[in-house]
């Protein structure tokens, strides 16, 4: 190991240590509409518990939060009414949210890690046969709540990367995939780098725009994951996908960053393709994503279920920070209430 990366498995030793010296999943702060994202929560918890995790659970640990729902006639009634309207509320709140699980064990089959039960809720498998691709579930699952492991996240998301890239070889076995935010052959400045991924797939430069960027700028604009399929007569008419990898709660507002190098890469006939790399389960409701509405441009999507469907069987044993951050989180036990 380089000297380098010696300091940042030391960093990462005393991140994890400090992460899991005091930790406790937090309820998510979203709109109610996105059960996706309250079922990821539910898991979550099942994660630290060594027991069933039920619909009562969920309510106290919802109510415990201090969370409040809109009730029709919040003034009538006294306190005691008030409460009972607020459990009733959770109640139907939470029965969706397992209803939503249901589906996921169903759409997921063995990848999927948790077990159910229709009286005793939801637990997670036996830990000690918990397969690669079903530890790759709970780290999507992971990186779809950064808010929990906010110690973990430069980790998470770089790894989350990695997979990414493995991801899209998969679904495009004759393309070069390259990692463009975290790679070993590019080097410079972003403009530098741009130039030489232009290069390399054969494109032309827009100089004006490329000018426009930071001489101190490193960061890659936008641009996480390329992919070209090239041809044997160089012609730059080629199919090229520009992909962004988005682990956080507002990946929605990530999807126009690819669209950046519009301007500064010369498409020849053939337009680029983008696409957005995401943990989530979109749920797939009759052939189409079931949440639709938040994908704003023509990008190709890969979420949790294309993710598990394409992943090499040892993507998992490659994620070495998510794997031990996984491994940390089969050990750890937190108390459901």
């Amino acid at each position: 190991m380089t000297l380098n990366q010696v300091n940042l498995m030391k960093n990462f030793n005393i991140n994890i240590s400090e992460q899991f010296s005091s930790f406790s999943v937090k309820l998510p702060n979203e709109t109610k509409s996105k059960i996706h994202i309250y079922a990821d929560y539910v898991e979550l918890v099942c994660l630290f518990s060594n027991d069933f995790v039920s619909l009562s659970d969920v309510i106290d640990r919802i109510q415990d939060s201090g969370e409040k729902f809109n009730l029709p006639n919040p003034t009538d009634g006294n306190i005691g009414q008030i409460d009972a309207q607020q459990y009733d509320s959770a109640e139907k709140f939470v029965d969706i949210i397992f209803e939503y699980i249901k589906e996921r064990k169903t759409i997921y089959q063995n990848a999927y890690p948790f077990k159910m039960d229709s009286e005793k809720g939801i637990k997670l498998i036996d830990k000690d046969h918990l397969t690669e691709q079903q530890k790759l579930y709970l780290y999507l699952i992971v990186a779809s709540s950064l808010k929990s492991f906010k110690k973990l996240q430069p980790e998470i998301t770089s790894e989350f990367e990695v997979l990414s890239e493995s991801v899209l070889k998969t679904y495009l076995p004759s393309a070069n995939v390259l990692n463009f935010a975290n790679n070993n052959i590019y080097k410079g400045n972003i403009k530098t780098k741009i130039r030489q991924l232009a290069n390399d797939i054969n494109l032309e430069c827009n100089n004006e725009e490329i000018e426009q960027i930071s001489d101190y700028n490193s960061k890659e604009e936008g641009l996480d994951i390329v992919a070209w399929i090239p041809f044997e007569d160089k012609n730059p008419n080629t199919i090229v996908v520009l992909g962004q990898c988005a682990c956080g709660k507002d990946w929605f507002s990530k999807q126009n960053e690819t669209f950046r190098y519009e301007n500064y890469l010369k498409y020849y006939r053939q337009p680029f393709i983008h696409s957005v790399f995401m943990p989530y389960d979109l749920k797939n409701t009759n052939g189409h994503f079931g949440f639709s509405k938040d994908v704003t441009t023509n990008h190709m999507i890969f979420e949790r279920r294309r993710i598990l469907n394409l992943a090499n069987n040892d993507i998992f044993d490659k994620l070495k920070y998510s794997k031990q951050i996984i491994e940390k989180c089969l050990e750890y036990q937190e108390d459901i209430v």
